[in-house]
């Protein structure tokens, strides 16, 4: 069983928007008899690795959570949620698996890491944990390390458990506790086409705000909700965005 806890971080000292607590009050007020955690600077090592020194050191705090919400996960059991997550509906239904996961859009097989459950000591999210562990956030070359973890996540995913992602907007059984829900559950906006798509399943919508993002990362997230996906369509780009990235 998943326990009732929700993870959640808030690194860099910063007051929170409005926004965001606005999306955690949604937490609070639907799922009112679980735990909340707020991981930050006073209960998280820094020096746990190099990746979450370097991130830090770097002020991309959203890559130090990538670490942290697997720490949390591994250490405790629970649900992670980013704070742009908006509940829309508890979460009790899903308490009895092992590993709860969704996809991040209706189109191709990416696994989205802004809501991730499991139990307490989960072998998959160890196995992630340990690759962070074992990583620089510097790469060699003094560029940073800013790849998705989606991605990473995806990926390692298909070699852990020795299987192809599909996403045909079903959920795909992995083990008898462990699924992959459609997007619609879990994330419900397309942050490529800018469009929510909240169905009678969602339960958690992803609002993408983008908070680590640089000026010329928002240009482009503006360029192809405006420009590209209206010629191509949003499938498509995904398509060739994975294509290029595998």
């Amino acid at each position: 069983m998943i326990p009732k806890k929700i993870h959640y971080c808030w690194f860099g000292k910063n007051e929170m928007d409005d926004r965001i607590q606005q999306y955690i009050k949604t937490w609070r007020s639907i799922l009112k008899d679980y735990e909340f955690i707020m991981w930050d600077e006073t209960n998280f090592d820094l020096n746990m690795c190099q990746f979450t020194k370097e991130a830090y050191a770097s002020k991309k705090y959203a890559f130090v959570s990538d670490v942290v919400r697997l720490y949390a996960l591994y250490e405790q059991g629970g649900i992670y949620l980013d704070t742009d997550v908006e509940i829309v509906r508890s979460l009790d239904p899903f308490l009895d698996k092992e590993l709860l996961l969704g996809y991040d859009n209706p189109y191709v097989p990416i696994i989205a890491t802004c809501l991730v459950g499991a139990e307490k000591g989960n072998a998959f999210i160890k196995h992630i944990l340990d690759i962070y562990q074992m990583r620089c956030f510097i790469l060699d070359n003094g560029e940073m390390a800013l790849e998705p973890n989606t991605l990473m996540f995806s990926n390692e995913f298909e070699k852990f458990y020795g299987l192809r992602l599909i996403n045909n907007n079903k959920t795909q059984d992995i083990m008898p506790r462990i699924q992959i829900y459609p997007a619609e559950v879990f994330h419900a906006y397309d942050l490529v086409s800018g469009k929510v798509y909240r169905t009678e399943n969602t339960v958690a919508i992803h609002w993408h705000s983008l908070l680590w993002t640089s000026w010329k990362t928002s240009f482009i997230r503006f360029f192809r909700q405006r420009v590209i996906v209206p010629v191509i369509g949003a499938k498509n780009y995904l398509k060739i965005v994975q294509r290029i990235k595998r």
